[in-house]
């Protein structure tokens, strides 16, 4: 099941919460009600209405009108953060609620390999080519992540680090235009990735 960072980098890419909702909807009012504002399926995930269950009072509700989705980041014993969709909006949001309520999951396939045999994890760079900040996330380094950025002469322009890299963001007022080498350490591996600053 995904988490926070899973959810915002697909929101990201479909142009921000504001707007990822409809861009995640399925269209037209088989399974929601009208107006199911500004959905048009463009990313092909066709999220259908399918409200809630609250087991505590053995009920379904709000069919039709939301679609609720769990994510696996907890907030405490009681609660998790969720993902929201509705029929009079165009924006997925975020809210942190009472796991006694059952929601819909998405599942996501992890990049395994094998049973037992090392994953290479999954490392988000956005945007690339980037210019005032960029966004390094991911769910998969554990432990404490050293990040270094070294310029096309061999420099060391920036050095960081981080206990647990979730998401990190650097930011590049000022830097010169030009290519870049980001080094990512954790444990005894270290990811390499390509950067594009634009002015």
């Amino acid at each position: 099941m995904p988490g926070k960072i899973e959810w915002s980098l697909l929101e990201s890419y479909l142009g921000g919460s504001a707007v990822a909702g409809g861009a995640m909807k399925e269209t037209g009012n088989d399974h929601w009600d009208p107006p199911n504002t500004g959905a048009t399926n463009s990313s092909g995930f066709t999220a259908l209405a399918a409200g809630e269950y609250d087991a505590p009072n053995g009920v379904f509700q709000l069919m039709m009108q939301y679609a609720v989705f769990w994510t696996s980041t907890q907030i405490s014993s009681t609660k998790a953060k969720e993902r929201y969709l509705s029929y009079n909006r165009v924006s997925c949001d975020i809210y942190d609620w009472y796991k006694s309520l059952n929601y819909s999951i998405r599942c996501v396939k992890d990049a395994t390999t094998g049973q037992h045999e090392p994953v290479t994890p999954v490392i988000h760079i956005f945007p690339n080519p980037a210019t005032d900040q960029l966004t390094i996330a991911s769910s998969d380094l554990l432990g404490k992540t050293t990040i270094r950025m070294i310029n096309a002469v061999g420099q060391t322009v920036l050095a960081r680090e981080a206990l647990e890299l979730n998401s990190e963001v650097l930011q590049l007022d000022g830097w010169q235009a030009g290519y870049y080498i980001l080094l990512i350490s954790s444990g005894p591996d270290t990811f390499r990735k390509e950067v594009v600053v634009v002015n």
